[in-house]
């Protein structure tokens, strides 16, 4: 998608919000960010002050009149005068709008996967999405030290494991785009300094018919809130991959492409309600591993743990039902 495209998409989901009938450069940022953009922010700025706006000089060889600008960094979405000719460089388009995702999707989603984890798990396995050069290497070789490491305090003292776990979260993408990973020395400092919280969860199953839930999301959130092992301020996907290979019983890796979609949340949503997003999460999870036996699927390739085969079967839900992208 085009950048100009990305911004109208972006502004319509503003401005069809009740009460938002204009929006700033910054708003616009945000939600591209949320719904994973590639376009640099300079690249964003330009297209909204200059290229896209009707009342802003002309220093381009192509210039739109999607924009009118109505205050100091303030805009509206622009349409053609009544009964100009229409222009496709000067009618505001957007992609197709999708049905809003509702609490009964999710519910149905979460049952279907229950009746037919088998099946997706299997196909999973016959497709796996996640194909970087290393990215399977890396992670069972760091899930392999940690079973030999026997716990989270004796993986957070062996610095050739931290190194190991740094080199995987780089191999899944973290601190690739809009963030990056803490220098090796800061990495291990940072886990260190969790070693109550970690020792705390170590032996905790998400299967356990006996688990706290509650409690137990509470503190795996703080620890995600408190790792500070990114630059970033929205910590969910870079705490729970990490958190994953730590505590590899216990935390399912969440992300934008996959998990975001299974439970139906907007992208604006996953970036700035990250805890009530991973609280439902780790619950909904947490009652589908009490369902279907996670452990029982445990064996070669990405079947590593207990939590990987949880989000192996959303992740191949997710691409056999063709569950939509929410807001990017």
């Amino acid at each position: 998608m085009t950048c100009r495209a990305e911004i109208l998409f972006a502004a319509r989901q503003i401005t069809d919000r009740p009460g938002c009938p204009e929006f700033t450069i910054q708003q616009i940022i945000i939600e591209l960010r949320g719904s994973g953009s590639r376009y640099a922010e300079s690249t964003i700025r330009t297209h909204i002050t200059s290229l896209m706006c009707v009342n802003a000089p002309r220093h381009h060889g192509v210039k739109y009149r999607d924009l009118k600008r109505v205050g100091r960094g303030l805009y509206r979405l622009s349409v053609e005068a009544a009964g100009s000719s229409p222009s496709p460089l000067r009618v505001v388009t957007t992609p197709p709008r999708r049905a809003a995702p509702t609490v009964e999707g999710a519910k149905k989603r979460l049952d279907r996967l229950i009746t037919n984890f088998p099946h997706y798990v299997g196909k999973f396995d016959s497709n796996p999405a996640f194909k970087r050069r290393d990215q399977l290497r890396l992670h069972l070789e760091t899930i392999r030290r940690r079973r030999i490491l026997g716990s989270a305090g004796a993986a957070i003292d062996d610095d050739s494991f931290l190194d190991l776990l740094r080199h995987t979260l780089g191999g899944w993408g973290i601190g690739v785009r809009g963030s990056h990973l803490a220098d090796p020395t800061n990495f291990k400092a940072a886990l260190r300094r969790q070693r109550a919280a970690l020792e705390r969860l170590d032996g905790r199953m998400i299967d356990d018919a006996s688990l706290d839930v509650g409690g137990t999301t509470r503190v795996v959130w703080e620890l995600i809130l408190n790792l500070q092992i990114v630059d970033n301020k929205a910590p969910l996907v870079a705490g729970s991959k990490a958190l994953h290979h730590l505590l590899p019983d216990l935390v399912v890796p969440i992300d934008r492409e996959y998990t975001r979609r299974f439970f139906g949340w907007w992208a604006t949503r996953f970036q700035n309600q990250q805890e009530s997003c991973f609280v439902t999460a780790f619950g909904q999870i947490a009652s589908v591993a009490r369902a279907v036996d996670p452990q029982s699927f445990v064996g070669a390739g990405w079947r590593s743990s207990r939590t990987k085969v949880l989000d192996n079967a959303i992740v191949a839900f997710c691409r056999l039902e063709h569950v939509p992208r929410y807001g990017g």
